[in-house]
């Protein structure tokens, strides 16, 4: 899903290498600080660990 927005957001507006460089990394602070404390009844914080994980492996 992440790779579709980008794609989208970059028919509009391209990203020079150095943002692209960038871009995971926001992604998963994004990511990580929409995980609640406690409870997690939506599920960000398993979110977040797919996006640790899709970063970690590339």
């Amino acid at each position: 899903m992440q790779q579709q927005f980008l794609d989208g957001y970059q028919t509009v507006q391209a990203l020079t290498d150095e943002e692209l460089h960038w871009w995971p990394v926001l992604v998963l602070w994004y990511s990580l600080a929409l995980v609640p404390r406690g409870d997690d009844p939506n599920g960000w914080g398993r979110a977040a660990a797919e996006v640790l994980d899709g970063h970690t492996a590339s």
